[in-house]
């Protein structure tokens, strides 16, 4: 706590009463911080934050999630990501192939609350992983480096339902695992990624945002400066392989894919059943006449994004 001014430290001291009735054992001034400093010191702010978390994890029963959830086969099979070592300062790392996800296949597969309630097992997975660093290494350690592998990015990750889906993600960690980022490596990011990014952006905080990190076309070099190549897969410049020479280490990472049908559920979206209609507002303008439309924004920033079946001019 060396870093705090006398003002912050009164302000810590001062949250650490109003939240005593639902503090636990655990829940430490590291703890605290972290809602702090997502709602810039505002003890008010925060306080809310931290009792609305709360709930959450009492309702989505989170503080039992590592030891009792069953991950789903579809999204264990095809849901990127995994968590692969530690930095140089022995913070995990989560290394997320984020553009072979198959949004269509996965929402067709499981339901919004089920990728959520996996995303929420993975983050408990990660605070699980760091609680062991700590001890092991004697320093506190609660936050994830992650690693964000753009390639295959497209179009078709543009699709409404599948950005909806992981703003809602995303949403749900700024909101129950705030200042849980150390940073955020962003690489192989194609000329959509800028597109994808300001759709993203608007439901990341300020701290958070400053976190991401765009590496260059000399990625592997850059990464080896936050990690060490004996905690990364060859594939991304480490030294790491599977027992059967994998250099993609597909034991611990996922890498996605499309789903087969034969995982799509008959409770779930089926993505050919998304229509223009569900999908966008549609109508049709006649020469000389307009149509005008209203939209609900959930966030500033947002794009606004059409399709023409004629000519504009």
């Amino acid at each position: 706590m060396d870093d705090l001014t006398q003002e912050q430290q009164e302000i810590l001291d001062k949250f650490r009463v109003c939240v005593s009735d639902i503090c636990q054992p655990n829940h430490d001034d590291h703890f605290l911080l972290r809602w702090l400093r997502a709602r810039d010191f505002s003890v008010e702010k925060a306080e809310f934050m931290l009792r609305e978390s709360m709930n959450v994890r009492r309702q989505m029963k989170l503080d039992t999630l590592v030891e009792t959830y069953k991950v789903p086969e579809v999204l264990s099979k095809y849901y990127p990501g995994g968590h692969f070592g530690f930095d140089r300062e022995g913070t995990p790392v989560f290394i997320d192939p984020i553009g072979q996800i198959d949004f269509r296949g996965l929402l067709a597969s499981v339901k919004k609350n089920e990728i959520i309630r996996f995303k929420a097992y993975l983050a408990e997975y990660t605070l699980f992983l760091s609680r062991q660093q700590s001890s092991k290494l004697g320093k506190h350690i609660d936050q994830v480096v992650m690693v964000m592998d753009m390639e295959g990015l497209g179009l078709k990750h543009l699709w409404r339902p599948g950005v909806t889906l992981f703003n809602k993600i995303t949403a749900f960690y700024e909101d129950n695992y705030p200042e849980m980022m150390k940073n955020i490596l962003v690489i192989n990011a194609p000329r959509i990624f800028p597109i994808a990014y300001a759709l993203v952006k608007p439901f990341l905080n300020e701290v958070t945002r400053n976190k991401v990190k765009i590496l260059g076309v000399d990625w592997k070099t850059e990464l080896l400066e936050y990690i060490d190549e004996d905690n990364l897969p060859e594939y991304y410049g480490g030294t790491c392989k599977d027992p059967d020479g994998d250099p993609l280490c597909r034991s611990k990472i996922c890498y996605g894919g499309d789903v087969p049908e034969s995982y799509y559920c008959k409770d779930c979206d089926k993505p050919d059943t998304w229509t223009d209609e569900q999908m966008y507002e549609v109508g049709c303008v006649k020469r000389g006449t307009a149509l005008k439309l209203s939209f609900e924004v959930d966030a500033p920033g947002s794009i606004l994004r059409y399709a023409s079946h004629g000519y504009l001019k």
